[in-house]
Protein backbone atom coordinates (compact mmCIF):
# COMPACT_ATOMS: atom_id res chain seq x y z
CA UNK A 1 0.00 0.00 0.00
CA UNK A 2 0.86 4.01 -0.69
CA UNK A 3 1.15 3.91 3.15
CA UNK A 4 3.65 1.23 3.48
CA UNK A 5 1.40 -0.87 5.15
CA UNK A 6 1.05 -4.59 3.95
CA UNK A 7 4.94 -4.87 2.48
CA UNK A 8 6.12 -8.07 0.72
CA UNK A 9 9.01 -8.76 -0.69
CA UNK A 10 9.69 -11.57 -3.10
CA UNK A 11 13.21 -13.85 -3.85
CA UNK A 12 13.18 -14.27 -7.36
CA UNK A 13 15.41 -17.42 -7.89
CA UNK A 14 17.85 -17.31 -11.09
CA UNK A 15 17.13 -20.34 -12.95
CA UNK A 16 20.45 -22.11 -15.18
CA UNK A 17 18.01 -23.71 -17.67
CA UNK A 18 16.37 -20.34 -18.11
CA UNK A 19 16.41 -16.88 -19.70
CA UNK A 20 14.33 -15.11 -17.88
CA UNK A 21 11.81 -15.84 -14.78
CA UNK A 22 8.59 -13.78 -14.63
CA UNK A 23 7.29 -11.96 -11.45
CA UNK A 24 3.70 -11.77 -10.64
CA UNK A 25 2.28 -8.99 -8.10
CA UNK A 26 -0.85 -10.96 -7.37
CA UNK A 27 -1.25 -12.30 -3.78
CA UNK A 28 2.36 -10.70 -2.46
CA UNK A 29 4.28 -11.75 -5.18
CA UNK A 30 5.75 -14.53 -6.95
CA UNK A 31 8.06 -15.62 -9.19
CA UNK A 32 6.25 -17.29 -12.18
CA UNK A 33 7.97 -19.47 -15.21
CA UNK A 34 7.32 -18.26 -17.97
CA UNK A 35 9.44 -19.84 -20.91
CA UNK A 36 10.18 -23.10 -21.87
CA UNK A 37 14.21 -24.30 -20.82
CA UNK A 38 16.21 -22.04 -23.29
CA UNK A 39 18.02 -24.90 -24.81
CA UNK A 40 14.03 -25.87 -26.08
CA UNK A 41 13.18 -22.73 -28.16
CA UNK A 42 14.40 -20.34 -30.79
CA UNK A 43 12.07 -17.71 -31.52
CA UNK A 44 9.25 -15.84 -29.79
CA UNK A 45 6.50 -14.61 -32.05
CA UNK A 46 4.51 -12.05 -29.89
CA UNK A 47 3.84 -8.48 -29.13
CA UNK A 48 7.24 -6.50 -28.00
CA UNK A 49 8.12 -2.66 -27.20
CA UNK A 50 10.75 -1.25 -29.73
CA UNK A 51 12.06 2.50 -29.79
CA UNK A 52 10.76 4.19 -32.25
CA UNK A 53 11.25 7.87 -33.42
CA UNK A 54 10.10 11.11 -33.99
CA UNK A 55 11.57 13.95 -34.81
CA UNK A 56 14.62 12.90 -33.26
CA UNK A 57 12.39 11.94 -30.14
CA UNK A 58 12.26 8.27 -28.73
CA UNK A 59 9.34 6.94 -28.05
CA UNK A 60 8.21 3.07 -27.17
CA UNK A 61 5.62 1.85 -29.54
CA UNK A 62 4.27 -1.77 -29.00
CA UNK A 63 5.04 -4.38 -32.63
CA UNK A 64 4.01 -7.75 -32.75
CA UNK A 65 6.70 -9.92 -34.62
CA UNK A 66 9.47 -12.16 -33.96
CA UNK A 67 12.46 -12.15 -31.15
CA UNK A 68 15.03 -14.67 -30.69
CA UNK A 69 16.23 -16.80 -27.71
CA UNK A 70 19.30 -14.94 -26.34
CA UNK A 71 20.75 -18.48 -26.15
CA UNK A 72 22.88 -19.40 -28.62
CA UNK A 73 19.95 -18.39 -31.80
CA UNK A 74 21.12 -16.11 -34.34
CA UNK A 75 19.14 -14.82 -37.65
CA UNK A 76 19.45 -12.60 -41.13
CA UNK A 77 16.76 -10.92 -43.04
CA UNK A 78 17.49 -11.97 -46.80
CA UNK A 79 15.33 -9.01 -48.75
CA UNK A 80 14.44 -9.47 -52.63
CA UNK A 81 15.44 -13.52 -52.14
CA UNK A 82 12.84 -15.84 -53.02
CA UNK A 83 12.03 -18.56 -50.50
CA UNK A 84 12.57 -21.38 -52.49
CA UNK A 85 15.87 -20.58 -53.91
CA UNK A 86 17.53 -20.21 -50.28
CA UNK A 87 19.81 -23.15 -49.22
CA UNK A 88 22.60 -24.20 -47.01
CA UNK A 89 25.03 -22.25 -49.58
CA UNK A 90 23.36 -18.95 -48.03
CA UNK A 91 24.57 -19.55 -44.39
CA UNK A 92 28.43 -19.63 -45.59
CA UNK A 93 27.80 -15.91 -47.53
CA UNK A 94 26.63 -14.18 -44.58
CA UNK A 95 27.12 -13.41 -40.72
CA UNK A 96 24.22 -13.96 -38.63
CA UNK A 97 22.67 -11.33 -36.03
CA UNK A 98 22.83 -12.37 -32.68
CA UNK A 99 20.21 -9.42 -31.88
CA UNK A 100 16.93 -9.92 -29.78
CA UNK A 101 15.15 -8.40 -32.75
CA UNK A 102 17.12 -9.38 -36.04
CA UNK A 103 13.49 -11.09 -37.68
CA UNK A 104 11.56 -8.09 -35.65
CA UNK A 105 8.08 -6.46 -37.29
CA UNK A 106 9.29 -5.15 -40.58
CA UNK A 107 8.73 -8.64 -42.51
CA UNK A 108 4.74 -6.75 -43.05
CA UNK A 109 3.70 -3.41 -43.96
CA UNK A 110 0.36 -1.69 -43.54
CA UNK A 111 -1.64 -0.84 -46.52
CA UNK A 112 -3.79 2.38 -46.59
CA UNK A 113 -5.47 1.49 -49.79
CA UNK A 114 -6.16 -2.39 -48.61
CA UNK A 115 -6.92 -1.41 -44.87
CA UNK A 116 -4.64 -4.18 -43.46
CA UNK A 117 -1.10 -5.28 -43.45
CA UNK A 118 0.57 -7.35 -46.10
CA UNK A 119 3.35 -9.22 -46.48
CA UNK A 120 6.86 -7.92 -47.46
CA UNK A 121 7.32 -9.97 -50.98
CA UNK A 122 10.67 -12.01 -51.06
CA UNK A 123 11.41 -11.44 -47.70
CA UNK A 124 13.28 -14.77 -46.01
CA UNK A 125 15.18 -15.16 -43.03
CA UNK A 126 18.15 -17.56 -42.24
CA UNK A 127 17.98 -18.88 -38.52
CA UNK A 128 20.30 -20.92 -36.58
CA UNK A 129 18.95 -22.78 -33.89
CA UNK A 130 19.51 -22.97 -30.31
CA UNK A 131 20.84 -26.86 -31.34
CA UNK A 132 22.56 -25.32 -34.59
CA UNK A 133 20.24 -26.85 -37.00
CA UNK A 134 19.68 -24.12 -39.78
CA UNK A 135 16.80 -22.87 -41.23
CA UNK A 136 15.16 -20.94 -43.89
CA UNK A 137 12.18 -18.88 -42.58
CA UNK A 138 9.29 -16.53 -43.97
CA UNK A 139 5.60 -15.34 -43.01
CA UNK A 140 2.87 -15.70 -45.11
CA UNK A 141 0.56 -13.97 -43.58
CA UNK A 142 -0.54 -11.83 -40.28
CA UNK A 143 -4.23 -12.46 -40.50
CA UNK A 144 -6.47 -15.63 -38.91
CA UNK A 145 -8.80 -17.32 -40.75
CA UNK A 146 -11.44 -14.91 -39.65
CA UNK A 147 -10.01 -12.06 -40.32
CA UNK A 148 -8.17 -11.45 -37.24
CA UNK A 149 -4.74 -9.42 -37.07
CA UNK A 150 -1.78 -10.68 -35.12
CA UNK A 151 -1.99 -14.27 -35.79
CA UNK A 152 1.17 -14.97 -37.76
CA UNK A 153 1.18 -17.87 -40.48
CA UNK A 154 5.07 -18.80 -41.15
CA UNK A 155 6.61 -21.28 -43.18
CA UNK A 156 10.40 -22.60 -42.41
CA UNK A 157 12.59 -25.72 -43.67
CA UNK A 158 15.78 -27.32 -41.99
CA UNK A 159 18.21 -26.91 -44.97
CA UNK A 160 21.19 -28.37 -42.81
Amino acid sequence: NMNGADDHTVVVPREANKNYTGLSFSSGGSAVTIEPDKDKWDILLGQYTTMLFSDGAPYPYIVTGGTLNPNKVTALELTNTVFATVNSQNFGNYTLSNKHDAIGYLWKIYSINAGKYTMIDNLTYLVKGVDGSKYKFRFIDFYDQNGNKGYPTFEFMKIF
